[in-house]
C-alpha cells in the first residue's frame, strides 16, 4: 500500500480531532457537562473519519446502480445513522433501550444490503445458522462491549479500543483489503488523540467516540472476512476477543489493587489477541508483483 495514501487516510482525522477537543470542550466542561462532552466526541469521530475518507481519498464513486454499491461503501454510509443512535444513547438515560435497539436494526439493514451478494448462494439452512450467529454476537457487542469496557477501565479503555481498531487495519490491509484498511486508519486515527485525552482524564469526550468506534467495528470484521480471499479462521475471533478481555478489569480480585495492575493485565491480554492476529499476516504476506504498473 503506498504510504502516501495512508499518509491522507491518517493526518486528516488526527489534525480534526486534536483541535476539536480543546476548542469545543473548555477546561471542565468534560465533568460539568457530560452529555455534551460525549455528543462531542461521536461528532468528532465521524466528521473526521468522514472527512479523512471523502476529502483526502475521493469518497466513494457514484455506482452505475444499486446492486453495483460495494460493501465497504455501505459501511461507509452505516456510519452516520450509527453516530445518531449512539448520539440518543448519551442524550438522555431514558433512551438508552432505544439506542441500543436502533443500533441493532441499523446493523441488520447493513448486514442484508453488505451480504446481499453472499447471502444469495446460502443454502436455506446455512442463511439461518450465519444469520443468527452473527446477529447474536452483534446484539451482545453493541449491548454490552463498549459500556463494561469504559466500566473497567475509563481512562485506558479508548486507547485499547484505539489499537484495537488499528491493529484490525493493519491486518486487513496485509490480508488483501486495503480499502478496510484505510477506512479503519481513518477511524483510529480520529478516535487517537481523544483516547489520548481520556489518559488525563477527559473521559467522558472518549466515551461517546468509543461507542460510535464500537459499533462500526462488527461491519468491518464482516466485510473483510466474507469478501477478502483466503482470511484464516483464526482472525476475526482474535480481533473480536481483544475487544472483550478487557472485562477482565471488572472482576473483584482488582478491587484492592492499584489501578496500573489491572491497566497492564488488561493491555498484555489485548496485545496478545492483536500480535496474534497480525504477526500472521505480515509472515504470509504478499506483494503485488505489478504494483506500479
Amino acid at each position: 500500500m503506498d504510504p502516501i495514501i495512508v499518509f491522507k487516510a491518517v493526518v486528516p482525522p488526527v489534525i480534526i480531532a486534536a483541535i476539536a477537543g480543546p476548542i469545543a470542550l473548555p477546561r471542565g466542561w468534560d465533568a460539568s457537562r457530560p452529555a455534551y462532552a460525549r455528543l462531542l466526541g461521536i461528532a468528532t469521530v465521524t466528521f473526521a473519519a468522514i472527512a479523512g475518507q471523502f476529502l483526502f481519498l475521493g469518497g466513494f464513486d457514484r455506482p452505475a446502480s444499486f446492486n453495483a454499491v460495494e460493501s465497504w461503501e455501505w459501511l461507509l454510509a452505516l456510519m452516520v445513522p450509527m453516530a445518531i443512535a449512539a448520539a440518543l444513547r448519551v442524550s438522555s438515560s431514558a433512551t438508552v433501550n432505544v439506542s441500543t435497539l436502533l443500533a441493532i436494526v441499523f446493523f441488520y439493514v447493513f448486514f442484508q444490503l453488505a451480504m446481499r451478494p453472499i447471502a444469495g448462494a446460502w443454502e436455506p439452512i446455512e442463511k439461518v445458522v450465519w444469520l443468527s450467529g452473527i446477529l447474536t454476537f452483534v446484539v451482545f457487542w453493541i449491548a454490552y462491549q463498549q459500556p463494561l469496557g469504559f466500566m473497567s477501565s475509563p481512562r485506558a479503555f479508548p486507547f485499547m479500543l484505539c489499537m484495537i481498531a488499528a491493529f484490525s487495519g493493519v491486518t486487513f490491509a496485509l490480508q488483501t483489503s486495503s480499502k478496510l484498511g484505510l477506512l479503519l486508519a481513518a477511524l483510529s486515527a480520529a478516535l487517537g488523540p481523544l483516547a489520548v485525552y481520556a489518559m488525563f482524564g477527559r473521559t467522558n469526550l472518549a466515551n461517546g467516540a468509543t461507542r460510535l468506534v464500537s459499533w462500526m467495528l462488527p461491519g468491518f470484521w464482516l466485510c473483510h472476512y466474507f469478501y477478502s480471499i483466503d482470511v484464516p479462521q483464526y482472525t476475526i475471533p482474535l480481533l473480536a476477543l481483544a475487544g472483550i478481555v478487557p472485562f477482565i478489569g471488572l472482576l473483584k480480585i482488582f478491587n484492592d489493587r492499584p489501578a496500573w495492575q489491572k491497566v497492564t493485565v488488561q493491555s498484555i491480554l489485548v496485545a496478545a489477541c492483536l500480535l496474534g492476529a497480525l504477526i500472521p499476516a505480515i509472515v504470509n504476506f504478499e506483494s503485488d508483483p505489478y504494483a506500479g504498473y
